[in-house]
Parts: C-alpha cells; sequence; structure tokens
C-alpha cells in the first residue's frame, strides 16, 4: 500500500547475498522491489535503501547478519544502508543488543502501519554513519513502552504455576481477538483479514504439533525457535489470549533450569487458548463464504 514490494531473504546468509548483488550508490526515487528506480548503476542490481531485519532468522539472525554487513561481508557500498531492527521482543536489552549489533533504530512485532511508514519517511533520504549511532535514537528507544515478564512466572526453577482456578479467571480477562485492533493494523482492508486468517488456521496448528514434540523430546532451543514463531504470527493477529500464554511459555524458558512438568503445563494453557481463538476464527471465515 506504500508502492514498495520489497524483497523477501528467509535468512541472514540469503539477505548478504542479495546485497552483494547490487551495485552503485543508493539515490531514493519511487520505489519497486525495494529498491530505488533513480540513478541506478548500469552495473548489477540497483542498491537497496532500507533493510527492514528480523532479528530471529534460522542459519544466520539479524543480529550476526548486521554485524556482517557493518564490517563489509556484503560490499563496502552496503557497509552503511539503514538497517531497522523487527523483533517480537520490546525489553530494554532486546534494544540495546539491536543497537551494539549495528541496526540503526527499531520497530517491534506487530507491525503498526503508521509507524512503519514514519521509519520509512524518516529514513529515506538519510545518509547513515555505520560508524555511529546517534544518541537520539537511542532516548527515543528508551522511550517506547517495554514488555514486562509476566509476575506469574518467576526467575527460577521453583517457580509455582497459577491455580487451576486462577488460570481460569486469567483466561476469562483476556480477550481472545481483539478484532479491531487487528482490522485497523491492516488498514480495515478486509482482503488481507481473511488471507491472515487462513494463513494462521493453516499453520498455527502445525506449529503447536512441532511444539510438542520438541517438548517431548525436551529440545529447548526447539521450543524457543517455535514458540517464537507462534508469537509473533499471534502478535499478528492481535489474539490477545494465545498470545498472553505463549509469552508465559517463552518467559519461563528463559528461565535458570525450567522444568518439563512446567512447561507442560504452560503449553497446555496455549493448546486451549488456540482452541478458542480457532473457534472464532472459523466463525469469521464462514462469514466470508456466506458474503461471497
Amino acid at each position: 500500500e506504500f508502492g514498495i514490494v520489497p524483497d523477501v531473504a528467509v535468512n541472514g546468509l540469503e539477505a548478504l547475498n542479495f546485497l552483494k548483488s547490487t551495485k552503485g550508490k543508493s539515490a531514493i526515487g519511487q520505489s519497486t522491489k525495494g529498491r530505488s528506480t533513480k540513478g541506478q548503476s548500469t552495473q548489477g542490481k540497483p542498491p537497496y535503501d532500507i533493510i527492514l531485519m528480523d532479528c530471529q532468522m534460522p542459519k544466520m539472525d539479524g543480529y550476526q547478519a548486521t554485524a556482517a554487513i557493518r564490517q563489509g561481508e556484503a560490499g563496502e557500498e552496503n557497509k552503511a544502508v539503514t538497517i531497522i531492527a523487527m523483533t517480537a521482543n520490546a525489553m530494554k536489552g532486546d534494544r540495546e543488543k539491536c543497537l551494539a549489533a549495528g541496526m540503526t533504530d527499531y520497530l517491534s512485532k506487530p507491525i503498526d502501519p503508521v509507524k512503519l511508514k514514519e521509519k520509512l519517511t524518516q529514513y529515506a533520504e538519510l545518509v547513515i554513519n555505520a560508524e555511529t549511532i546517534s544518541s537520539a535514537v537511542i532516548n527515543e528507544l528508551e522511550r517506547d513502552t517495554l514488555v514486562e515478564v509476566p509476575e506469574k512466572i518467576a526467575a527460577d526453577s521453583d517457580a509455582h504455576l497459577p491455580k487451576e482456578q486462577e488460570q481460569e479467571q486469567e483466561q476469562e480477562q483476556l480477550m481472545v481477538w481483539q478484532r479491531d485492533e487487528f482490522s485497523k493494523r491492516l488498514n480495515n482492508n478486509e482482503e488481507f483479514q481473511y488471507k491472515l486468517i487462513a494463513l494462521f488456521l493453516e499453520d498455527a496448528p502445525k506449529q503447536l504439533s512441532a511444539l510438542a514434540i520438541s517438548i517431548r523430546q525436551q529440545d529447548n532451543k526447539q521450543q524457543h525457535e517455535i514458540s517464537h514463531k507462534i508469537q509473533g504470527m499471534t502478535a499478528n493477529l492481535s489474539a490477545q489470549a494465545l498470545l498472553h500464554h505463549t509469552r508465559n511459555f517463552n518467559h519461563y524458558l528463559k528461565t535458570s533450569s525450567p522444568t518439563y512438568v512446567q512447561i507442560d503445563a504452560l503449553f497446555q494453557a496455549m493448546q486451549l487458548a488456540y482452541q478458542t481463538l480457532e473457534q472464532e476464527l472459523k466463525q469469521v471465515t464462514n462469514e466470508k463464504l456466506i458474503k461471497s
């Protein structure tokens, strides 16, 4: 909707290869495929103006990819390219990690189109110095709202789960799906909304099944990677209850000695929240069928 069609890299290694294939200096014009159409070099592909860098990716994550770019591994002409971090985390330490890796700025997920447009406008014609990070950027990031670790998940292996009754009350207080917020984030575009809902209903059960297997295998790394993916998908959908339980799961995995029993209990809460959400989303897809 901004008139930009980005090139999508599935991991940091692919991003580096995209950058290596470019030649010449960037000049902002009407962008197509995420690149400038003015002042293009005749040698190689035109350079990228901005990179939206996902922090967690397979093979090479966003932090590693950014460090490689700043060190010139994607070509000297790309060392100073604008890199905006995109991550589902909004903790103070995560912001500092993004900046320390050499990223220019930061956007937290789920992506708000208004904030995204502000960042694109802010950096579209700005020459970035790869050697320094503006203190103004750091101050801006510090003003952002922090995501707090839920009090009910203690930072040690002796953490106790809420009682059954408390879990039920907690579930009731959380909205299953914030449909208005979801719609607003997609500029009230119904077609986009239905597509995202369909993709979510197709992919979420697969991710939950993979997470269940990783829990049985006690593979902490896989649990973190899969649950992080579920968290991002859920945040994009504005599914408050499932997002809450997925965050609880992620936070507990980061404690010093997570136990299988508590991990499984938190996963069961995620599954219950998904089942409730699934029912609501399927009603919406039925609405679409009736309309059509």
